[in-house]
């Protein structure tokens, strides 16, 4: 616990400032440094060609095959069926909607609401897609995690 304690400290001395709800640290182990949300805010997003939302990678962990990233759907848009390889974590940061179930068909299976605040667990190659009900846009944060390939 004291491990816990001492690294939110250094990561708050480190920022100059103090951490807000819902903010996301990464500490770079390399230079000692901190990638703070603003950082994380300004990587470089790329629009996904026929899928509706724009995806940057903000910091990898080449060894352990992770990779965080922030993705961005526009208010009032969808994102068609789609699926990764990978097992893949999702914090949505802003944003309401419907996150679409599919089977492996893409015929659609079921629907869940999404809001700020709600983290998912997708297994891989997992059929979804996501609507945008909100006046805002549907931001979030993702990791992507090696695990077994079926």
């Amino acid at each position: 616990m004291r491990r816990i304690a001492f690294a939110a400290a250094m990561t708050l001395a480190m920022t100059g400032g103090t951490a807000m709800a819902g903010e996301t640290f990464i500490l770079k182990y390399g230079d000692g440094g901190v990638l703070t949300p603003e950082a994380q805010a300004a990587v470089e997003m790329q629009a996904i060609e026929g899928m509706n939302f724009s995806y940057g990678v903000f910091t990898e962990l080449p060894d352990a095959g992770v990779t965080f990233a922030r993705g961005v759907v526009p208010a009032g848009k969808e994102v068609p069926a789609h699926a990764g390889p990978n097992l893949y974590a999702v914090y949505v940061e802003s944003g309401t909607g419907q996150l679409t179930l599919f089977n492996e068909a893409q015929e659609p299976t079921g629907t869940m609401p999404y809001a700020t605040g709600t983290l998912l667990i997708f297994p891989p190659n997992a059929q979804h897609g996501w609507i945008v009900e909100s006046d805002e846009d549907f931001v979030w944060f993702g990791i992507d995690l090696p695990g077994k390939q079926e």
